[in-house]
């Protein structure tokens, strides 16, 4: 047997694993849940990211030594369990 063939036959053995891994995470309840969280990550971080970009504008109102009221709150602040406003 070449020295050649041992390596090559546990890459092909990992990378079918990997592939049926990926298949299972990604099919049934299983990936439904998956997806519904990554879906839920995302909007979490792009609601984080305003919430940041507001908590910056108001920083700025206040050392500009601006009056009340402060600047109106952006769209998409105020997440729902839904995803709604």
């Amino acid at each position: 047997m070449p020295d050649w063939l041992v390596p090559l036959i546990v890459a092909i053995g990992t990378i079918c694993l990997g592939i049926l891994t990926w298949s299972a995470t990604r099919t049934g309840a299983m990936g439904q849940r998956l997806r519904a969280l990554e879906s839920r990550v995302g909007r979490l971080e792009s609601t984080g990211a305003i919430r940041m970009d507001y908590i910056e504008a108001l920083r700025k109102h206040i050392n500009d030594g601006r009056d009340p009221p402060p600047p109106p709150y952006p769209k998409g602040i105020f997440l729902t369990e839904n995803g709604n406003e």
